[in-house]
């Protein structure tokens, strides 16, 4: 059949149809991936139409949704004759015939839906291409053909907000699934629209819904009858929600479970079952994690990395570059439909403990300095601490996570999430005094870094009852040391002095280096306190070595800022700066936004002390902003510090245009000031937006942009509203347009 055109608008989608324009004049074969419902048909159907001109002979649409997966190929050439000759007659033998009309016509196939029969259609295409020179393929698979001379371009899903941020109406409408959301919701009720009043609601429709095309078709249809918000609500159970599709579409197009039931039939038995197992990852996970979480039983681990290659190959697993390393991830309706599958299989219960265990083996071995790097994230903690609580037996588990991720809590702003784990852990999970006497430290911890010192002291004052109790030198190291940074924060540093002093010494003579280094340069920080300016920087110059020798890079960062405090102190304003700023590099793979709130704050002094005040009120109300984000403030260091930095109140006008900025990725580029930004280019935009817009261009949200550069999500929304200001565009499409006109 020749091509039909569609009643419904097309909505965004210029990077792939530019891509597919490019790929169709450089290679005869061009296959379009992605998963299910993410618009490959119809971005195949539009690129076709765009490229017509070029073909004389046409450009016909080969649907092989309907075609038995064991068909041969000769069954396959004859449906490509019929829609060619619209007969089902033939004179002589199909596939001479085929031959023989397509050997010398200019013409395009869209062969759509080839991944149920990858085999024969590699076959007919690489056969049908060496016959005939003037024929072009433009193909649509969950999987790549593996022909010879084959491009293969990736359809993502659309565009979609930030979940972290809010939007006007006129801002939403520049994300592509929202707009998909609204013309289709139009089409059902004429007086739909994006108000002040929704539009939260249908951002975070269209992010729950992953921007997959096909499931915003779907919830659209539902918009006659729920607001977006109670929308929203009801998509906890998103296949009953998302059934309800166009009725002239193929059965498996009618709904989002139909959709998916077509890819998991497709898979091969070991990777039908890895891919149910991943259902266990709340967010994304690298390779060594799933090997130890999911290869058990009968999936080796030796086969996990072989099924996560063919899951991604098919379009089930999206991936995502993180630091170094390849993360993969479900979208939203995948992993709802595995979890489903992994229920029913009775071994959910078993993933989860295997869950938890990893992200508590993960842990232990970076709390201890064995590894510098975790396989798990934040939704991961989250996941393990929730079924460590609601299963019966596994609170004593839970609580030992929750105290090895005391500088998950402290350094990456979690903590007040982190205090309410530990002390529900601790009356849940601590059996016996033993118990809590090892873990009560981690609370006392937190709570002095949110400047609460009351609720530090009454756990001290628990612990302290506990040591006299408990025999073994860990209770008392606990004590000495959690009382002297007590007694540091307090205004009484050297008192703490005395208590860090026995803690050093405890913690060294029980092998215990992790809270050793810790120690050393609480007890540095006290010395700095107590005006002791040369001990502290020896001390700190001490547990900077012992901790770069354990690996215990967030200790070694501490170390660095509290030396750098004591030079500048000194005097010494040139090394404090230059070690400082070295230190805020740091921060960005380290993401210890507690570390880089206080090290800006430092800039902040070294700019005051050379007599630049605006550059001194700017770096502050950067730190003060991400101290306010975190949860706390420079005052929880104690009033010896903020005497030393002659902190002023608070600019409320400067913080509060600082607070857009949340990680450590963007108060470094602040923080650095000018000399970190890039160069102009002879254009508009910076090297550095050059490369965002071109990002842009192929497709990726700021979310993946962030990745891919390795920047926060927020640094990468920066980036955008300037590109979109600067180029006096309204859209992103309107950047990938300036990119292809600017290459072209």
């Amino acid at each position: 059949m020749s091509l039909a055109r569609s009643p419904s608008t097309f909505v965004g989608r210029r990077h792939e149809l530019e891509a597919a324009r490019r790929a169709l004049g450089e290679s005869r074969l061009v296959t379009l991936t992605g998963p299910g419902g993410v618009g490959k048909t119809r971005v195949a159907v539009e690129s076709a139409e765009h490229a017509g001109r070029a073909f004389a002979d046409g450009v016909w649409f080969v649907p092989l949704a309907d075609v038995d997966a064991g068909a041969g190929l000769d069954t396959v050439a004859a449906v490509v004759l019929r829609v060619l000759t619209k007969s089902d007659q033939a004179s002589r033998g199909t596939w001479e015939r085929l031959l023989e009309l397509v050997a010398d016509r200019r013409l395009l196939l869209v062969v759509d839906n080839c991944e149920h029969l990858l085999t024969v259609t590699a076959q007919l295409c690489s056969d049908l291409l060496r016959e005939a020179p003037n024929l072009r393929i433009l193909a649509t698979s969950r999987e790549a053909l593996q022909v010879a001379g084959e491009q293969v371009l990736h359809v993502p899903p659309l565009s979609v907000p930030d979940v972290q941020r809010a939007y006007s109406p006129r801002d939403l409408e520049t994300f592509d699934a929202v707009v998909l959301l609204r013309d289709r919701a139009r089409q059902i009720d004429p007086g739909f629209a994006i108000t002040p009043e929704n539009a939260a609601a249908v951002g975070r429709l269209c992010i729950q819904l992953d921007g997959l095309p096909l499931a915003i078709e779907l919830a659209a249809t539902r918009l006659r009858s729920l607001t977006p918000a109670q929308m929203v609500e009801r998509l906890a159970d998103r296949f009953t929600l998302l059934s309800a599709g166009d009725r002239t579409a193929a059965p498996r197009q009618r709904s989002l479970r139909a959709v998916i039931d077509w890819s998991h039939d497709l898979c091969a038995p070991s990777t039908r079952l890895l891919w149910n197992r991943l259902a266990v990852f709340p967010g994304s996970f690298d390779v060594d994690a799933a090997e130890k979480v999911c290869g058990f039983g009968a999936l080796d681990r030796a086969e996990v990395f072989d099924a996560i290659d063919r899951l991604v190959s098919q379009s089930i697993l999206l991936t995502q570059r993180d630091v170094g390393v390849i993360r993969y991830r479900l979208l939203a309706a995948v992993r709802e439909y595995a979890l489903e599958k992994l229920t029913d299989s009775g071994e959910y219960p078993e993933l989860r403990r295997r869950h938890r265990d990893f992200v508590l083996a993960e842990a232990a071995e970076v709390f201890h300095g064995r590894v510098t790097a975790s396989h798990t994230s934040h939704a991961d903690v989250i996941t393990a601490l929730h079924w460590s609580t609601s299963t019966q037996g596994e609170a004593k588990s839970g609580l030992e996570l929750a105290v090895l991720l005391g500088w998950h809590w402290v350094a990456e702003g979690h903590l007040d999430e982190g205090r309410r784990w530990l002390e529900i852990l601790l009356e849940e999970g601590a059996t016996d005094a033993a118990e809590r006497a090892n873990a009560i430290w981690a609370v006392i911890w937190v709570a002095l870094i949110q400047n609460d010192r009351d609720g530090a002291w009454r756990h001290l004052e628990e612990l302290e009852r506990l040591a006299e109790t408990l025999a073994g030198p860990r209770p008392r190291n606990h004590l000495d040391h959690w009382t002297g940074l007590y007694h540091a924060f307090s205004d009484e540093p050297g008192r703490g002095v005395a208590s860090l002093e026995r803690a050093v010494r405890g913690h060294a003579q029980a092998d215990d280096g992790a809270h050793e280094c810790i120690a050393l340069f609480q007890l540095a920080f006290a010395l700095l306190c107590d005006d002791q300016l040369t001990r502290a920087l020896e001390v700190a110059e001490q547990a900077l070595e012992a901790s770069t020798a354990l690996h215990l890079w967030r200790s070694r960062d501490w170390a660095r800022w509290i030396a750098g405090v004591t030079r500048w102190r000194l005097g010494d304003l040139d090394t404090a700066e230059r070690d400082v700023r070295t230190l805020l590099i740091t921060q960005r793979r380290s993401r210890d936004f507690l570390c880089a709130a206080a090290s800006t704050a430092l800039l902040g002094w070294i700019a005051a002390s050379r007599g630049d005040e605006a550059r001194a009120a700017e770096l502050q109300a950067l730190s003060d902003a991400v101290f306010e984000d975190i949860g706390t403030s420079l005052a929880f260091f104690g009033p010896r510090i903020v005497r030393f930095a002659g902190h002023r109140a608070d600019d409320r006008t400067a913080t509060d245009r600082a607070a857009r900025i949340r990680d450590a990725d963007e108060l470094v580029d602040r923080a650095l000031g000018p000399a970190s930004t890039p160069t102009p280019t002879a254009g508009p935009l910076t090297s550095r937006e050059e490369e965002v817009a071109r990002l842009i261009a192929q497709g990726l949200s700021n979310k993946a942009v962030a990745e891919r550069l390795v920047i926060s999500r927020r640094t990468a929304e920066g980036h955008v509203e300037r590109i979109i200001r600067k180029l006096g565009v309204t859209s992103r499409a309107g950047v990938a347009s300036w990119v292809v006109g600017r290459d072209t």
